[in-house]
């Protein structure tokens, strides 16, 4: 049976209320008075699940699908091995990006708790869930330069953009109340594998509402620029900042210096799309995701149609955008768009 239109803003209101009792996942710290020789990640899985983890550099330890054998390719790193119960994999000196992925061996309820050690600091992520054969789960963990880490349970992201937002409510809308096999079953709306989508994977959804995986800001838009070439420019350290910053204001007066960034923590992404004789010109970067071993940034450049009407002054279109460091390639990917302004 498909819900009126005011279902879900009514579940999404209770998912802001209530917690569900069959996922739950928690991050804390807790302060800790004895140090230990060196900070590392511990990936802990509890239930019928086989554990890998693999480092931004494509390393792998833990459980090879594969070949069903065990792997130890992450520098400093250990694996308790396939079919231990639990299962845990450590990484020692721990920095960066990591995937985590449980691939499940039966049915049945699972545990995942990930803990950081950094800075004398304990930090802990731990959730809950239903593993469904078959259905490998996947949760990104970054680990900052101060000690701090994020998790990212890609579960609730059903349209892989690696945002939730909603378009991943839409999607669980348009499967509600269908249980595996009926017509409108979609299997990733099922977020806690029981069969059903139902309240409780909107719960699930909706307790995670807004999270990104790579979160990202604007710097600085516009229309002009001392840069007069079409160019892509990724920034990580302040010399090659301060240089291009003052090229970009090289056109302007009063000049000022540039936005203060610590590059232990961030990147800067620039795009210019060159000088155009007139206004109706713009560029953006418009998402920056994940894909396999790179980050892909979207790009959209639009132009005038003829039947514009237009400023007649030059213009040097750009975008400048902060995100957290990554140790990721970055792969540039653009679209061309033209408004006729008819």
């Amino acid at each position: 049976m498909k819900h009126p239109s005011w279902v879900l803003p009514v579940l999404f209101l209770m998912s802001s209320l209530i917690v569900s009792p069959l996922a739950t996942s928690t991050l804390t710290s807790a302060e800790n008075g004895k140090l230990l020789d060196s900070p590392y990640l511990s990936v802990q899985s509890n239930g019928p699940v086989e554990l890998g983890l693999t480092d931004s550099y494509g390393n792998r330890t833990g459980y090879e699908p594969h070949t069903g054998q065990a792997s130890v390719q992450i520098p400093q790193s250990t694996y308790s091995g396939v079919g231990s119960d639990p299962q845990k994999v450590k990484v020692e000196l721990a920095y960066g990006e990591y995937l985590i992925e449980l691939y499940p061996a039966t049915n049945g309820s699972f545990t995942l708790k990930i803990e950081n050690w950094a800075l004398a600091q304990m930090q802990f992520y731990t959730v809950s869930s239903s593993a469904l054969l078959n259905r490998t789960m996947d949760y990104w963990v970054r680990i900052f330069s101060d000690g701090s880490f994020k998790v990212f349970d890609c579960s609730s992201d059903l349209n892989d953009d690696y945002v939730i937002d909603i378009y991943d409510a839409l999607i669980l809308s348009g499967a509600f109340s269908a249980r595996r096999g009926e017509a409108f079953w979609m299997e990733n709306a099922d977020i806690n594998n029981d069969g059903v989508v139902d309240i409780f994977d909107a719960l699930r959804l909706g307790s995670k509402y807004g999270q990104k995986w790579i979160e990202y800001q604007t710097i600085e838009k516009g229309y002009f620029s001392g840069v007069t070439s079409s160019e892509y420019d990724v920034i990580r350290n302040q010399e090659d900042w301060t240089s291009l910053w003052n090229l970009h204001q090289s056109m302007g007066s009063p000049q000022y210096p540039p936005p203060q960034v610590n590059f232990s923590e961030s990147v800067i992404i620039a795009v210019f799309m060159g000088e155009k004789a007139t206004g109706g010109f713009g560029i953006e970067i418009k998402s920056i995701m994940p894909a396999n071993e790179v980050l892909k940034i979207e790009v959209e450049r639009t132009s005038p149609g003829p039947h514009c009407i237009l400023v007649q002054v030059l213009t040097q279109p750009y975008h400048f955008v902060k995100l957290d460091i990554t140790d990721r390639q970055f792969e540039f990917h653009t679209t061309y768009i033209v408004h006729d302004c008819v």
